[in-house]
């Protein structure tokens, strides 16, 4: 251990000073928080942002392959189901899975009370396990008379299991179905479930008067969280002319946008953590200075250089940093650990589409933190280090 190293650790962890103990203990404590505070909230916003992003894949697909139309209609036409584009759909090793579906705009209506709906029919290898694990009551749809509703539906309409409901579709004339609630699901997703009823594809193609090939389109999951454009330039060359691929992203942008804003939020948490811990050390260090103006000037008398004093300071400050940032990552980690595995931190569903708050830790984000507030920290307090300069010898052992 070298001269510096010596003297810093003991002005850092072995000083009898009751004032100074109470500046590194400060000291550290800003700098445990503002780290743990920094950990914590881009582990919630990552946890969201997913939460949300899987939601909408699972309901949607990351994929979604259908006919070309001239606005985003949630209802679509047929495309054909043939040969040629299932097996291209096989054979790509970016599809994990996919299944066909369609959609057809009608009017939920019971009473004098009616609503506009969508009924999303799916064909037999849809997603049954997201929709099992979104029921809060009842079972999925087996036949093509049966329905799964909404939670939010099933309460503003006072609709039990096994009730009938009547859904009514204007084409050329007016078409009526009778159909069965067998389920009540809740995704979180207020969009989401205000708008959709799923059942069999069959049922929308009673309606429509479609032939067997004939579907809405294709549901694509994709091997990757988030598909790439190599997928969608694949898939678009393998579609007849009239159809295309579209991410989920492009479905619902509304969402994908206000998602992208958390990223802002989280931005600004870390500036500001940044700011509150560096100015948190400016303080400390410029307090140890000047409580320490004696021993500087002692060690100037005995021949020391500024150079190396301000490195005994900015090595108390490393000293002080590191163990901040040792204490809030285990503050972090705890507290994380803690909420993953009970969910003891409850939100309102209703408004925050999940009814926990969610953790999703990444430790090239804790990584990338911790040296980012290191290094931001060192460089802020190299300025107040300076005035280690302005102390001279005698007048520090005078004024002492």
């Amino acid at each position: 251990m070298n001269f510096e190293h010596f003297i810093a650790k003991r002005i850092s962890f072995q000083s009898k000073r009751s004032f100074s103990k109470m500046i590194v203990r400060i000291a550290i404590t800003g700098i445990a928080l503002g780290i743990a505070v920094m950990i914590l909230s881009l582990a919630v916003i990552r946890g969201f942002k997913t939460t949300i992003q899987d939601k909408l894949r699972n309901f949607a697909g990351d994929i979604q392959i259908s006919k070309i139309q001239l606005a985003n209609n949630p209802e679509n036409s047929f495309i054909y189901q043939s040969d040629s584009l299932s097996t291209a759909l096989k054979n790509n090793k970016g599809i994990a899975h996919y299944n066909e579906f369609a959609s057809k705009v009608g009017v939920l209506r019971m009473g004098s009370q009616m609503d506009p709906i969508v009924l999303k029919g799916l064909g037999k290898s849809y997603h049954t396990g997201f929709y099992q694990s979104i029921l809060t009551q009842g079972r999925l749809f087996q036949q093509a008379n049966e329905i799964i509703i909404s939670k939010d539906l099933a309460n503003r309409y006072q609709v039990a299991l096994n009730t009938s409901l009547y859904i009514y579709f204007a084409d050329e004339q007016l078409k009526i179905r009778k159909l069965k609630v067998v389920g009540i699901f809740d995704s979180g997703i207020d969009q989401l479930d205000r708008m959709y009823i799923v059942s069999d594809i069959d049922i929308i193609k009673s309606v429509n008067n479609w032939h067997q090939q004939e579907i809405g389109g294709y549901e694509i999951y994709a091997n990757q969280r988030i598909p790439d454009e190599q997928l969608i330039a694949q898939l678009n060359t393998a579609l007849p002319f009239d159809a295309y691929a579209q991410t989920v992203s492009a479905l619902y942008p509304s969402m994908f946008e206000w998602l992208a804003l958390l990223d802002v939020n989280g931005q600004v948490i870390i500036i500001l953590m940044l700011l509150v811990a560096g100015i948190n050390m400016i303080s400390a260090l410029l307090i140890i200075i000047l409580e320490r103006s004696a021993t500087i000037g002692l060690l100037k008398t005995l021949g020391a250089k500024n150079i190396s004093i301000q490195k005994i300071f900015l090595w108390n400050a490393g000293y002080l940093i590191s163990y901040g940032l040792i204490i809030g990552n285990a503050i972090a980690l705890l507290i994380s650990f803690i909420q993953i595995k009970t969910h003891i931190l409850k939100l309102d569903q209703t408004n925050y589409y999940m009814s926990y708050v969610p953790i999703e830790l990444s430790f090239t984000d804790i990584i990338y933190l911790n040296v980012g507030a290191l290094v931001a920290c060192i460089l802020m307090v190299v300025i107040p280090s300076f005035l280690i300069t302005k102390i001279t010898a005698i007048k520090a052992i005078r004024f002492n």
